[in-house]
């Protein structure tokens, strides 16, 4: 079990209340992001983020940013299905920036249809990320999953729908050219990236989503 999950989990449950030190500003996706690695919408401008919201609908059934990652070792990242900060069932996927696959889940270990990546993998292939920079972070319904660039082989193969797994597919060592899946009805997501203050969680998810909303 990782250690960080239920951390995050719990600060979005109680609403801890204060005032949160920000770790980093909001990312609101412009338009719509992309989904490969050369259509990627770029975050790195904005330095390093806390938070990352966005919607997906039908035909537009992933989400692909660059962000840059400073604390390797620290880094997690989460849906909340549960506190109404994702509309979906989701999936998370972290690749390096040239698309090749270092972390994957669908359900959060924690409990609940959120998703929650974070190092080591439970295969044991990312013991930790390699270090500070640029990554790729994607999100996606349940059942979108990256594939090769000639769309027939899996990155990640999960054994449970818990599992964050390394990128253990028959294509775990291409990058991703495409992804492979039916899209749902999609709505909106927060993706909550760490490490960021865990008093600060539910006003950092509630901020994003009002944003969100004023700008739909």
């Amino acid at each position: 079990m990782h250690e960080f999950a239920h951390p995050l989990l719990l600060s979005f449950a109680l609403g801890v209340v204060g005032t949160p030190a920000l770790a980093g500003p909001d990312w609101l996706e412009t338009l719509d992001a992309g989904r490969t690695v050369l259509t990627a919408q770029d975050t790195t401008g904005a330095g390093v983020l806390s938070t990352i919201a966005g919607s997906l609908s039908p035909g537009d059934g992933e989400d692909v940013f660059l962000i840059e990652i400073q604390d390797h070792l620290g880094f997690a990242a989460t849906t909340m299905v549960t506190a109404g900060a994702t509309e979906f069932d989701s999936q998370l996927w972290l690749f390096d920036m040239d698309g090749f696959g270092l972390l994957g889940n669908d359900d959060d270990p924690a409990g609940g249809v959120g998703s929650f990546i974070a190092a080591p993998s439970d295969d044991g292939l990312t013991l930790e990320l390699p270090g500070p920079g640029l990554y790729l972070i994607a999100i996606t319904e349940k059942g979108n999953v990256p594939v090769s660039q000639n769309g027939l082989f899996p990155l990640f193969s999960f054994r449970s729908p818990t599992e964050i797994s390394g990128p253990d597919g028959f294509a775990g060592g291409d990058p991703f050219g495409e992804w492979s899946g039916e899209t749902g009805a999609g709505g909106q997501y927060v993706i909550l990236i760490a490490p960021t203050p865990g008093a600060g969680m539910l006003f950092l998810v509630a901020a994003a989503m009002g944003r969100r909303r004023r700008r739909g």
